[in-house]
């Protein structure tokens, strides 16, 4: 859980983790579903002919490279 700033407007959002430690390098991906209205903004709308829903679903994918001889010790901390 933490706080998500989208136009001036902050609210906490839950996002669903899941990350893989391999060697040196850790690998992760973040999803959560936020409502536009909660931000103070309408889902897009062309014209009626093409709407989009209120709910949008985002994901963060990141990868990094640990530099540091502390990947045994993130790996024991991860239960890999």
């Amino acid at each position: 859980v933490g706080d998500m700033t989208v136009r001036d407007v902050t609210k906490p959002v839950e996002w669903s983790v899941v990350g893989r430690l391999q060697g040196n390098t850790v690998m992760g991906e973040a999803k959560t579903i936020i409502k536009m209205s909660d931000f103070g903004f309408a889902a897009p709308d062309i014209g009626g002919v093409l709407k989009a829903e209120d709910e949008a679903a985002l994901t963060v994918t990141g990868l990094f490279f640990l530099n540091c001889a502390c990947s045994s010790a993130i790996s024991s901390a991860l239960g890999a």
